[in-house]
């Protein structure tokens, strides 16, 4: 039996021991608002997330229960009044443009994919003579064991149907190099939320992206007829959208309306349903941008116009917004005055509005820091 000063000493201890747990309790619940810094200004009316204050370092990026405005946070941070700070997102670039280096920068991102991964790639359209070939891809596609994905079309050509799209993707080696999967090969169409898109609430991608754990954007950055530009927003939005998918961004919600819509409003959508897939994969998605065959045209062009610019090297990023507007900004900055046919192309179609509006609505950051590896 205990005698009454071990009793007491023995209550002692539970006493502290809950005191303990209480206070550490009390530490957990205390959050710590993370906000954005864009040119060097801080909003701090408008906290894009919180980390509990007992856990923001090791919680990078920012869980998605915690995060009000963005989907996710894999940015340079540092304490700001009790808080934290986003600041530029990281891109690297190097100039070399070979299979070797695509994995070089692969690397560089230190973000390991999960589980099974998709790979998001173009596979080009019959005729066309810009699309980035499935070699150049090998290496890296190899690395990370991923499964090539794509989705049909929703104009004529030879994509728009599963049939069609399976016997292009033989014919231009992508079936002979990897396990192929069209996302929408067979109905029906899943359903992906946007409760916080400037122009539509939802995306219909193919049923098979239920099979991935992860995914690895592989974009051919270059014109395009419609949206001024291709790079990862567009490969996010109509790359992974279903056919009915693309008509419905293309018509800003309106499917009818794919060729007639609104042209902003096009754009935007385009912007909303990349984050529904940002969100989707809860931002285990890394993205490389080639910019390399450059033409004004896209790659599901049969006929496309030949590039006129220089080619200007490789870019990766855990940020798709920061990534396209690193490609954008290297256009502009190029010394070649082959240039101006590429940025006509970007300007007369607004294309950098798609950037503008995945800013807006969370996807990522435009500010970024560019990382020349070379």
């Amino acid at each position: 039996m205990l005698c009454y000063s071990q009793t007491r000493f023995i209550l002692k201890k539970i006493i502290v021991f809950l005191l303990l747990s209480l206070a550490v309790a009390v530490c957990s619940q205390e959050t710590l608002p993370v906000y954005k810094m864009v040119k060097g200004k801080i909003n701090e009316d408008a906290p894009v997330g919180e980390l509990n204050r007992s856990d923001w370092i090791k919680e990078l990026p920012i869980p998605q229960v915690k995060v009000k405005k963005v989907s996710w946070v894999k940015e340079t941070v540092q304490v700001y009044k009790g808080g934290l700070i986003m600041e530029k997102s990281k891109v690297y670039f190097s100039r070399n443009i070979t299979s070797d280096m695509v994995v070089e920068l692969f690397e560089k991102l230190e973000n390991k994919l999960e589980g099974k991964v998709a790979v998001k790639v173009h596979s080009g359209e019959t005729g066309n003579q810009n699309f980035l070939k499935p070699d150049f891809f090998k290496k890296v596609i190899d690395k990370v064991n991923g499964v090539v994905v794509e989705c049909n079309t929703a104009y004529e050509g030879t994509r728009n149907t599963s049939e069609k799209h399976l016997k292009t993707l033989k014919e231009h080696g992508w079936s002979e190099y990897f396990n192929v999967d069209l996302l929408d090969e067979n109905g029906p169409d899943i359903v992906l939320n946007i409760p916080d898109g400037k122009i539509i609430n939802k995306n219909y991608v193919g049923k098979n992206i239920e099979k991935y754990d992860s995914m690895l954007v592989l974009s051919h950055f270059k014109g395009h007829p419609m949206g001024g530009y291709g790079g990862a927003l567009k490969q996010l939005s109509i790359g992974v959208a279903s056919s009915y998918g693309k008509a419905y961004i293309h018509g800003a919600g309106e499917v009818e309306k794919i060729w007639t819509a609104d042209h902003d409003l096009f754009l935007e959508s385009m912007a909303d349903a990349a984050k529904s897939v940002v969100d989707y994969f809860e931002g285990k998605i890394l993205y490389i941008n080639v910019m390399k065959n450059m033409s004004v045209d896209c790659d599901c062009c049969s006929v496309a116009e030949d590039p006129k610019i220089a080619d200007i090297g490789i870019l990766a990023s855990l940020d798709p917004v920061a990534i396209d507007q690193a490609c954008i900004d290297l256009v502009y900055s190029s010394a070649d005055e082959g240039k101006k046919y590429l940025i006509e192309r970007i300007e007369s179609r607004n294309g950098v509005h798609t950037i503008e509006a995945a800013y807006e609505i969370g996807i990522g950051n435009r500010e970024y820091e560019l990382i020349n590896i070379d």
